[in-house]
C-alpha cells in the first residue's frame, strides 16, 4: 500500500509545480487512481478472510518509491521530463509487483484484482510515454483522454 500512498503524493506533488493544464489535470487523474488502488486495498487488508493464507510478499521484493529522489524538499522548479521518465519507471515497478501479488495469489477475485491493476499501470505508463515524447519533442503536455476502467 505504500506504493499506492507515496505514488498519490508523487502525482499531486508533480502536479503543483508543472505550469501547464494538459500535464497537470493528467497528473491529478494518475494521483486519483493511486487513491482508488489504495482504498481498495485498503479494504482488501480489513478482509483478511480474502487473503490466502499462502498469499506473502517478502519486503525486499516490494518495491519503494522514494520521493526525496525526485523532487528533494518539492521546492524549485522541477525538470518535467526528467519527473515523467521517473514516474514511467514507478509505473514499470507497479506492473511488476501486481504481476507478482497475481502469481502469488493464483485464482479468484483477488487474482483478477490484481491482474487487473497490472493492465491499468500499463495503460498509464502508455500515457507517461507518450507525454514524455511530446515533452521532450515539442517542449509541450499531450495530456489525455480519460482512462475508461472496467
Amino acid at each position: 500500500m505504500e506504493l499506492e500512498e507515496n505514488g498519490n503524493v508523487f502525482y499531486t506533488k508533480f502536479s503543483e509545480a508543472v505550469d501547464d493544464n494538459e500535464g497537470r489535470s493528467l497528473l491529478l487523474f494518475l494521483a486519483g487512481q493511486e487513491r482508488e488502488h489504495l482504498e481498495f486495498l485498503r479494504k482488501v487488508r480489513e478482509e483478511e478472510k480474502e487473503l490466502p493464507s499462502a498469499f506473502t510478499i517478502p519486503k525486499a521484493e516490494v518495491p519503494v518509491l522514494r520521493l526525496e529522489n525526485i523532487f528533494g524538499d518539492f521546492s524549485g522548479e522541477v525538470d518535467a521530463a526528467s519527473a515523467t521518465e521517473y514516474a514511467i519507471g514507478v509505473e514499470q515497478l507497479s506492473m511488476n509487483f501486481y504481476q507478482l501479488c497475481a502469481d502469488r495469489v493464483g485464482v479468484g477475485k483477488l487474482q483478477k484484482f490484481f491482474e487487473d491493476l497490472v493492465e491499468v499501470e500499463r495503460k498509464h505508463k502508455e500515457l507517461l510515454e507518450e507525454n514524455l515524447g511530446s515533452l521532450k519533442n515539442e517542449g509541450t503536455w499531450s495530456g489525455y483522454l480519460p482512462i475508461l476502467e472496467g
